[in-house]
């Protein structure tokens, strides 16, 4: 609390109030029923004055009472401050040991009064959270030496309206890539000057980026459009008026889920202690709501020579995984939404290949045929009842029966790779290019000769995006044209989500890291950040899980030694 003392005689007082900035006539009340003193006061408030600086340009230290140098913070700053100092006359004969000046916003000081202070002079200072254009009631208690409590009357007074300008509140409105739209509420002064709109990346730091100075009032409004850096942003709005004297905004802290980037967030290592152990790339998919993942992989042995190869599941919220030996060549697989379950093509150890249809969570086997081929191309559409399988160097895939594992049909075509959208349609690619099928048929509807990169995404837009080497494509979903392209670095993996409207290519290159690209803008909005001491990562594949708003990948940390999986989230 701030407080003044005086350094000579109350005769002093008319000089220091001739040299004050504003001077407020007070109102002497008589003290009524209150609670907090006696009906007749004890000794009487000489006067309450505006001591306050109106400008911030006065200095009040030239006045012959003196004050404490802590009291004077709000006027070193060059802005006005709001202050008014309470003096009284000492109760007659008494002996007093001190005064405690007390406040109320109410006349009687029956609720909600506060001490101002306490002190031994008959004069205090209070500039305790006043607000400018408010009426504030003092009264003074007085301590007597035989310990009884001594009242002054009530006095009253209202400080001046605020100089200063009248802030203005900011807000924001989002846009793609971390980008947003500042609003501020107009300034109602007829003496405005300008706003001053700043950025700052960290509270605890002064310096800020000047985003504009606007000299119309009406001038309210600007677009930020700097990249995601990462971290939040906080802005403010100064209003300066006429005088040159200013006013703060609330300071608006913003970002929208670009303010932090992608980064490694769960991680999984493979199982030590039994032989060498690699994730077989290309090999991964994902259950319907991305709680799974699931990929290969490849377990050595030299004493006894042996391997075989397993399938692995993740749970991508626990991280706990099983896994299920399964195949002595490398295995093909296929999620089927609506089933919680796995279509496996595999072999035994004898050389004899199956088809099997196991549960997703426990790998116990549901149904299953001998076949004489190895796979190389799975498609499930969701809710048809069947499957479609391509042998490895046929010109033919099989239509196969889910209830019985029987063969029901044969289609002239040819692929290696599938994908159903919701919404779509069901696509094919890898042998014959990029091709639509008939929801009922699953005959060719359209086709085109290019490949597919990366998994397909259907954008908000209906657009069908993937990547084909180094270009990213838009396409119509039924007749497979180009709406759009756009060249991009040449992935050795990729996958494709979209945010906030924008679809974002995660490419994995040469750079041994996974860079984000905007396919819009053909920004690289960054790379993604591994966790501490997993800098050297070769990754395998990706799969996109948009139900998560993540990128899972199987790789190699060179720096560990160790094959695994990870995701990629905020």
């Amino acid at each position: 609390m701030d407080f003044i003392h005086p350094s000579c005689s109350y005769r002093a007082l008319p000089t220091v109030i001739s040299i004050i900035a504003f001077m407020i006539t007070i109102s002497i009340l008589s003290c009524t029923d209150s609670p907090s003193g006696p009906v007749q006061p004890d000794f009487t408030i000489v006067s309450i004055v505006f001591t306050g600086d109106l400008t911030g340009t006065e200095d009040i230290r030239s006045s012959i009472r003196s004050y404490e140098p802590e009291c004077r913070h709000e006027q070193d700053n060059g802005q006005p401050f709001c202050q008014v100092t309470v003096t009284w006359n000492p109760p007659d004969g008494q002996t007093v040991l001190s005064y405690t000046l007390h406040r109320s916003a109410e006349s009687g000081f029956s609720s909600g009064s506060r001490v101002v202070g306490t002190t031994t002079d008959t004069l205090l200072a209070d500039s305790d959270s006043l607000q400018w254009g408010s009426t504030y009631f003092y009264t003074v208690s007085a301590l007597n030496s035989d310990s009884t409590l001594l009242w002054s009357d009530e006095g009253s007074i209202t400080t001046p309206d605020s100089p200063l300008p009248a802030p203005s509140q900011i807000s924001a409105i989002s846009l793609p890539m971390g980008r947003c739209i500042l609003n501020w509420s107009q300034c109602p002064d007829s003496d405005f000057s300008n706003y001053m709109l700043v950025r700052r990346e960290n509270l605890l730091v002064n310096e800020g980026d000047t985003l504009g100075i606007f000299d119309s009032v009406q001038d309210t409004m600007f677009v930020d459009s700097i990249l995601p850096v990462y971290v939040p942003r906080y802005y403010h709005v100064t209003t300066t008026n006429a005088l040159g004297l200013t006013s703060e905004s609330n300071i608006l802290k913003y970002y929208d889920g670009f303010g932090l980037p992608w980064r490694m967030d769960l991680f999984w290592q493979g199982p030590f202690g039994f032989g060498t152990y690699t994730v077989i790339e290309e090999t991964m998919a994902a259950s319907s709501e991305g709680e799974y993942i699931f990929f290969v992989e490849l377990i050595e042995t030299e004493y006894p020579y042996d391997y075989a190869y397993y399938l692995r599941r993740i749970n991508t919220n626990s991280l706990s995984s099983q896994s299920m030996r399964i195949s002595r060549d490398a295995p093909s697989f296929a999620y089927l939404p609506g089933k919680d379950a796995l279509l496996i093509s595999r072999m035994v150890d004898d050389g004899t290949r199956f088809l099997e249809l196991r549960d997703a969570g426990s790998f116990s086997l549901l149904a299953y045929r001998q076949v004489g081929f190895e796979c190389d191309g799975m498609l499930v559409p969701p809710n048809s009842g069947f499957a479609l399988v391509h042998p490895v160097g046929s010109s033919s895939s099989i239509l196969l029966d889910l209830s019985t594992i029987g063969f029901a049909d044969t289609l002239d075509y040819a692929f290696s790779k599938g994908q159903v959208l919701e919404g779509s349609g069901t696509y094919i690619w890898g042998v014959g290019g990029l091709r639509r099928l008939d929801p009922i048929t699953l005959e060719i509807a359209a086709s085109r000769s290019i490949d597919v990169h990366c998994n397909i995404l259907a954008s908000s837009s209906g657009a069908l995006c993937f990547i084909n080497s180094s270009t990213f494509y838009q396409c119509d979903p039924i007749t497979l044209a180009t709406l759009y392209s756009a060249n991009l670095p040449y992935p050795e993996s990729a996958a494709l989500l979209e945010e906030q409207d924008t679809v974002f290519a995660y490419l994995y290159t040469f750079s041994e890291t996974v860079t984000v690209f905007n396919t819009v803008s053909l920004e690289n909005t960054g790379d993604v950040m591994y966790d501490e001491g997993m800098e050297y990562v070769d990754i395998f594949d990706m799969v996109a899980l948009p139900q998560r708003d993540e990128i899972w990948c199987t790789s190699r940390f060179y720096d560990l030694g160790i094959d695994g999986a990870f995701s990629i989230s905020r």
